[in-house]
């Protein structure tokens, strides 16, 4: 089991201070959004704002997608929720060319 807080500590321990949070999905309907409230979809929260929406446990592996779709920013990177049939991971894309040179980071060691 995952939680989503937990990984936006990974995050904002790994890649730099978290500036913002979006959560939301635009495949699902409002009904259907994985833990989140309609009012929060779309919307900018700070660090902190959003580990408490985001504090839940859920199943990362294959099966039905349970978390929601997030955007995390950094001053040099942005993180998004990848899925893949229901397997569910975030992953760090740098923000700048010079980010990744900085970083070593080539195209073919990310995945979404």
């Amino acid at each position: 089991m995952a939680n989503l807080k937990t990984w936006l500590e990974e995050i904002n321990r790994d890649y730099g201070r978290i500036n913002a949070v979006m959560f939301g999905n635009p495949h699902y309907s409002d009904d259907d959004l994985p833990r989140i409230q309609k009012e929060e979809v779309g919307v900018l929260f700070d660090y902190e704002e959003a580990c408490k929406i985001a504090d839940f446990r859920f199943d990362e592996g294959y099966g039905g997608e349970e978390a929601p779709t997030f955007w995390v920013w950094t001053d040099e990177w942005v993180i998004v929720k990848g899925t893949y049939d229901g397997s569910e991971w975030w992953t760090a894309i740098p923000i700048a060319p010079h980010i990744a040179i900085k970083y070593n980071v080539k195209p073919h060691s990310i995945g979404v």
